[in-house]
This record gives C-alpha cells, sequence and structure tokens, in this order.
C-alpha cells in the first residue's frame, strides 16, 4: 500500500543532484497514484523550482519530466 502523504525534504539537506533527481523520481511515482488538490501541485511544483535553483543541472531534465 502506498503511502498516503509525502513530505517535502528540507532543501538545505538535499546534498547532491542525484539525491534531487531521486526525489523527483519518487515523488512522481507517489503523485501518479494520489488525487492531488490544486493547492498541493502548486506546493510541490514550488519545491521542486526550489530543487532547480539549488541544481541548475536539473532544470531541464524537471521540466522534460513534468517536474516543472
Amino acid at each position: 500500500m502506498r503511502q498516503k502523504t509525502m513530505q517535502q525534504k528540507p532543501i538545505a539537506t538535499v546534498a547532491t543532484a542525484d539525491e534531487a533527481r531521486q526525489l523527483a523520481i519518487d515523488w512522481q511515482n507517489w503523485q501518479s497514484e494520489q488525487s492531488m488538490s490544486l493547492n498541493e501541485a502548486i506546493e510541490w511544483n514550488g519545491y521542486f523550482e526550489s530543487l532547480a535553483k539549488k541544481f541548475p543541472e536539473l532544470t531541464e531534465e524537471f521540466k522534460e519530466n513534468c517536474i516543472l
């Protein structure tokens, strides 16, 4: 059974681009089985925008994979 909520890991504790990428992959898998409100989707978008600012090399990849 999938968990009903997924917690956002504090941006400051995400140490590498690979860790941020794995968070995005985990989130995509989790959210594919969820019914999120618009507010939740906006919050997650802001979270991944912040990760993309911290790791600019992920910006294109996040866009290509519909994370952003």
